[in-house]
């Protein structure tokens, strides 16, 4: 991942689900803000250009997405090849500008 910082708009958020999911249904992805609990951010499956792979998660970020600098935890959620459950939760840096 790239940094963040508060307050972008447009920016990609990718997370890797480390296998294949192509033709996943209903992909989700629960997102714990520092201090502001759980949210549900949407997200569409994603195929790297580069490698032909098709085990991402996408975000782009709204007004809504980061909103407060701190760790942030993100798992995702979706249903492939008669599987729904959730995936492993991983965490990034949102920083405020100038850092």
């Amino acid at each position: 991942m790239s940094k963040f910082y508060v307050g972008d708009l447009g920016t990609a958020v990718l997370v890797d689900v480390g296998t294949d999911i192509t033709g996943a249904t209903n992909p989700k992805l629960f997102v714990t803000k520092p201090t502001s609990g759980e949210e549900l951010w949407t997200v569409s499956v994603y195929t790297d250009p580069i490698t032909g792979l098709t085990q991402y998660l996408r975000h782009n970020t709204s007004g809504e997405s980061f909103t407060e600098p701190g760790i942030y935890s993100a798992q995702p959620k979706l249903t492939h090849t008669g599987w729904t459950g959730r995936g492993e939760t991983d965490t990034f840096e949102v920083h405020n500008h100038g850092e």
